[in-house]
């Protein structure tokens, strides 16, 4: 926001015309500042919002809370009812073995992707490919709930897999959404973040389920 001031004042005080654009998701927008013609870039306040850039949340994150809104994304894509605006509309799931191809396509399949495409070339620490069956231990294992306890990564996985197959078989499936009421809703996004920031260096954390959607 203070570069796009610091060009438009620039193009003001220099009768330079200031194109400006932005996108959101799948949605942009465009328009044409004119000096002394149309409205300035600064005529009319800006709403700030806390939106991410989808690049940073798709390719890039560097903080837990880039992971909890890519894990919303995803719970809302898998559970919730249609959204245009979810920037992870493009993933297309297999419905044979569900949680674990599932798994395996946006936890394995699509950073290998992007590391074939060479998109962390300048990055210093690269993604980590997970697949499943290579991360979660062979015996049955309980799963442990306990949010004042730092899970493993082969818990995350293993609540991961039990609880996607739990929300899959809701009656309401297509119509959930988050509510810090709604236990299964937050444990699919703590164990989703978590598997996350594991896979992108930032560490397994330990979350008050209550505050993950605030």
């Amino acid at each position: 926001m203070n570069a796009r001031r610091h060009v438009n004042r620039l193009c003001t005080s220099l009768n330079k015309i200031f194109i400006e654009s932005g996108t959101q998701g799948y949605i942009g927008q465009t328009f044409t500042i004119i000096p002394k013609k149309t409205e300035c870039f600064e005529c009319s306040p800006k709403e700030l919002t806390k939106k991410f850039p989808i690049c940073t949340l798709r390719s890039y994150p560097t903080r837990s809370v880039h992971s909890i809104e890519w894990a919303k994304s995803l719970f809302g894509l898998l559970f919730g009812p249609p959204d245009e605006s979810n920037f992870l509309n493009d993933f297309v799931f297999k419905k044979k073995n569900f949680e674990e191809s599932l798994f395996n396509q946006i936890f394995y399949d699509e950073v290998k992707t992007q590391i074939y495409m060479n998109k962390f070339e300048a990055k210093s620490n690269i993604p980590i490919p997970l697949k499943w069956e290579k991360v979660i231990l062979k015996q049955e294992l309980p799963v442990i709930y306990d949010d004042q306890n730092v899970l493993t990564l082969k818990q995350n996985v293993k609540t991961f897999l039990q609880i996607t197959r739990q929300l899959m078989s809701n009656p309401s499936l297509g119509d959930l959404h988050l509510d810090k009421n709604f236990n299964l809703s937050m444990r699919f996004i703590s164990a989703t973040t978590n598997i996350r920031n594991y896979q992108f260096h930032i560490g397994l954390k330990r979350f008050i389920i209550n505050n993950l959607i605030n």
